[in-house]
């Protein structure tokens, strides 16, 4: 016998490998990974973090969503349950009601455009933060409910705004209204010259314009003569003296009565307003013998209101175009439509003409929208379109994608570094960019598309029973996708390391919806809000108590660098680093061939030696080394870590071999007899 070998497997950064056989996967992948992810910094594998609930006490209601966006650099949060919208306060969990949603709506499908959040729920579109005249508004008539933004503060507090509470519609001057008096204006002010505090329905845009025509006198007559003037081919004539000045002529043009028009002086000139909204035919003068110079020019062109809401209202998928700041549309049941609103209008929509259908039979229905790069990329049930450009006709273009695969949930599709990530029927793939400039149809395994999940996780994947319901967050370079095995709870959550590119396993968490912030990740669940990634215990949500992360971990089936050969296995080393707890309860199983062992190390303080005495060893040191004494045979060897102990986290370094060869494993005797002549 010579001398016994050494060997230390230190490298888990290849993290879950549930779909090729145990020994074949790589030394630093593992088939089990349940609440353990590599540390990069440590180079270990460690019990995730848990999770710490916002509102001390159970709201006794699922909440069913939620949603964080930014007001002026000002972090705002809101959460739905029971079928209502709540404003949240995450520093102490309370909760501000502001409307009710339609027809028992669990979700709410936001957008966020100039400081506003904007949101719909299947059935109604809402406006949070908004207002409707300015101090510096012309005289104009004022609604109840309407609001008032103070810009000059001299009749209120400057950024402040004012609801009005008096009945029914008045004429304000809103330059001179006192917003002080609490009898007719109400302070809503949230966030200072950006938002007002009230959730309101939306208000269409009114894109009605009443047409303006403006005829300038340019010189005296020269002659007596009768001119005809023609608006909206209504012809009216204006009797005119030899000698008349412009003034003359200027009001005796003014004096005319033309029916659907209201005529003003304004210099040399007479602006005719149209009395109703609408397109009116184009204007002429015919001077005759006069010698009057005349202009007539279309100061503002009318135009019916084409604005209506009634489709937007039905979709459940929006996203801001950054690129020609349109918001889009999708998701309406009864049309398959993508429909964009006016530039610079989140609340103007000609939903009969601004929209598109994908060129390509078969495509399926809309399932997400996001942005990549300056285009505006929308997934489809088989494949992807991108928009780029501001205006059809003009610059817009409309293309399909090179991906042939859709992304089954619109809150799988996160944007991530250099790339976009979806969750599709058959796995989780990353685009690049590059995808953009791409005019050959590009399959997964290459640079552009990428099937992340592929040959590493595909028994998560084939688990997941209902992906529609799947959502998923991309936080501190970690991708998280929720999933459920059950249909209807998301209890799962699949992890992806962005730099190791290595997945885990979360139990123990049920996501409804996740919240991302700039700083924190939040998840909504049954009864709580709670905040993820803090201290070593997760949040049992029927109680309201700490549970324990249940830590699984099952290594690969290590033959040693030799498959075929019999090991006498002499020790097992486990190289731990201590936490501040030293009693750490780590339940710890051997399978060497046929054979399964069973230790427990109720402490990292004590030295572990298999079927002796235990001898304690006192101190603190930031590694420990654990030795088991085995003293068996087999050709490959597997070991599995569990710990279900509340705030007893776990850092695994290493796990070492000490043995000696043996041989080779006992052959088989073929019984062919061709084989033994």
């Amino acid at each position: 016998m010579g001398a016994f070998k050494q060997i230390v497997y230190s490298d888990f950064s290849g993290g879950l490998n549930d779909t090729s056989a145990a020994i074949a996967i790589s030394d630093n992948q593992l088939p089990v990974t349940e609440n353990a992810v590599y540390s990069a910094e440590v180079k270990a594998l460690q019990t995730r973090n848990g999770c710490v609930k916002v509102n001390a006490q159970s709201f006794n209601s699922n909440v069913t969503d939620g949603f964080s966006w930014l007001v002026g650099g000002i972090l705002k949060r809101c959460i739905v349950m029971d079928n209502k919208l709540y404003e949240l306060n995450t520093e102490d969990g309370s909760t501000t009601f502001k409307i009710a949603l339609r027809n028992n709506a669990k979700y709410i499908y936001p957008f966020v455009y100039y400081n506003k959040l904007y949101f719909g729920d299947g059935s109604e579109l809402y406006e949070w933060g908004g207002h409707d005249f300015t101090t510096s508004s012309p005289k104009g008539i004022c609604k109840k409910g309407q609001i008032v933004m103070d810009t000059s503060g001299e009749h209120g507090k400057a950024g402040h705004f004012y609801k009005a509470l008096f009945s029914g519609s008045e004429s304000i001057t809103f330059s001179t209204e006192n917003y002080t008096k609490a009898t007719r204006w109400e302070d809503v002010t949230d966030i200072e010259h950006f938002s007002s505090s009230e959730v309101r329905e939306m208000i269409p845009f009114d894109s009605s314009k009443k047409e303006v025509v403006l005829i300038s006198v340019l010189s005296a007559a020269d002659a007596s003569a009768t001119v005809s003037i023609v608006l909206d081919g209504v012809t009216k004539t204006l009797s005119i003296s030899s000698g008349d000045s412009v003034p003359t002529i200027v009001n005796k043009l003014k004096a005319l009565s033309i029916e659907g028009w209201e005529a003003a002086i304004d210099g040399n000139a007479v602006r005719f307003t149209a009395t109703k909204a609408g397109r009116r035919a184009n204007g002429y003068i015919d001077p005759s013998t006069s010698g009057v110079k005349f202009t007539i020019d279309t100061e503002v062109e009318g135009k019916a209101n084409d604005c209506s809401l009634e489709h937007i209202k039905k979709c459940t998928i929006f996203c801001v175009h950054q690129g020609s700041f349109r918001v889009f549309a999708a998701g309406n049941p009864e049309d398959n439509a993508l429909y964009y609103s006016e530039i610079g209008q989140p609340t103007y929509f000609n939903d009969k003409i601004n929209k598109v259908y994908p060129a390509i039979n078969g495509y399926g229905k809309v399932t997400a929208l996001g942005n990549l790069s300056d285009a505006l990329i929308v997934s489809y049930d088989a494949g992807w379109y991108s928009w780029t450009g501001t205006t059809p006709l003009q610059d817009a273009a409309w293309k399909p994608l090179n991906i042939p695969y859709g992304c089954v949930a619109p809150k799988t599709l996160c944007l991530t570094p250099n790339s976009f990530t979806f969750l599709a029927r058959s796995g989780i793939y990353e685009v690049s960019v590059g995808i953009l400039s791409q005019e050959a149809v590009m399959l997964q395994g290459n640079k552009i598309i990428k099937k992340l999940t592929e040959n590493v996780v595909e028994n998560v994947i084939r688990k997941i029973k209902n992906k529609k319901n799947c959502e998923a967050a991309f936080f501190e370079n970690v991708y998280y996708l929720s999933y459920n095995t059950d249909g209807v709870n998301n209890d799962y959550v699949l992890a992806y390391e962005w730099d190791t590119k290595s997945f885990t396993v979360f139990t123990g968490w049920r996501v409804n919806r996740f919240i991302v912030d700039i700083d924190n990740l939040y998840f909504t669940t049954k009864n709580y809000v709670l905040k993820a990634f803090e201290g070593y215990s997760d949040i049992d949500v029927d109680t309201g108590e700490k549970k324990a992360i249940k830590l699984h971990i099952k290594t690969k089936e290590y033959h040693l660098g030799t498959p075929l050969m019999n090991k006498n296995l002499q020790h097992i080393g486990f190289i731990f680093q201590q936490h501040d707890k030293l009693e750490s309860k780590v339940y710890i199983t051997i399978r060497l061939g046929y054979e399964t062992f069973n230790i427990t190390l109720d402490t990292l303080a004590e030295s572990l030696y298999y079927g002796r005495e235990w001898a304690r060893r006192w101190g603190y040191r930031e590694s420990i080394v654990r030795m088991a004494e085995v003293v068996k045979q087999s050709n490959v060897f597997q070991i599995e870590l569990k710990n279900e102990e509340i705030d007893d986290p776990i850092t695994l370094i290493g796990i070492g071999f000490i043995y000696d060869d043996i041989g080779i494993i006992a052959p088989e005797i073929l019984k062919d007899k061709e084989l033994h002549k």
